[in-house]
């Protein structure tokens, strides 16, 4: 069995809160660093094929999110909850998805500290939808799902045996 994803990258904004424009240099450093970091997170990792990379290098606009396609090809092993901090948030994946997937928020997550991207969206072959992202754009991850579920970076952190700090990249 194949787990698709559509994950969505929202790119740094700080354009917007200096008045330019999305068409400006500063908008285009922003969708091309997005565009880098996905590419590093994301072709290397043998857990995940990009099926679409969609809008992420376009070169005619900017774009404030971009939709990447991915394939985990996963066993058919059995319904799993997907579960972060003790807290059951989904119940569509199989056990193999859950932990790629928690791999692949845990790889992401300093590209959000960092603010090469704003924001993550991933939606699960059910229509159920995982965000995370740093509110107000302030240096702290947040996570909600689509049955109102929320969680912190600790929550998260605390489900996969780790402490929050700059090195949520370690282990990966």
């Amino acid at each position: 069995m194949t787990e698709r994803l559509e994950l969505t990258i929202g790119r740094d904004f700080t354009n917007r809160s200096r008045g330019e424009d999305d068409n400006s240099e500063l908008a285009w450093t922003a969708h091309r660093e997005r565009a880098e970091y996905l590419l590093g997170a994301l072709e290397s990792d043998p857990t995940w094929q990009v099926e679409d990379w969609g809008d992420t290098f376009d070169e005619d606009r900017t774009h404030e999110d971009v939709t990447v396609v991915l394939l985990l090809a996963a066993k058919a092993v059995g319904m799993a909850a997907l579960v972060f901090g003790g807290k059951v948030l989904l119940r569509s994946i199989e056990d193999t998805a859950v932990d790629a997937i928690k791999r692949l928020i845990k790889k992401l997550i300093p590209g959000l500290e960092s603010g090469t991207i704003s924001r993550n969206y991933i939606r699960l072959s059910d229509g159920a939808v995982l965000e995370w992202r740093v509110p107000g754009y302030e240096n702290e991850v947040d996570f909600s799902v689509s049955n109102s579920t929320n969680l912190t970076l600790a929550d998260f952190l605390a489900s996969l045996g780790s402490e929050p700090s700059a090195s949520a990249n370690e282990g990966i």
